[in-house]
């Protein structure tokens, strides 16, 4: 399983995991206070795919 954890001033804010289908998901982590992007809010109300594009566009710089 491929992992990527999210850090913001030394707490874990949260990480995107391959589950066993290959799907990326994003989940937060209890000290996240603020999205890490609009197309990913606290809530979880994200479309499917908003994980995997929110990483395709950091892939692109």
């Amino acid at each position: 399983m491929k992992r990527a954890y999210v850090w913001l001033r030394n707490r874990l804010v949260g990480r995107f995991f391959e589950d066993s289908d290959g799907v990326i998901r994003f989940e937060y982590g209890p000290h996240a206070t603020a999205p890490i992007s609009l197309s990913l809010p606290l809530d979880g109300s994200w479309h499917a795919d908003a994980p995997d594009s929110f990483l395709d566009g950091l892939r692109s710089w």
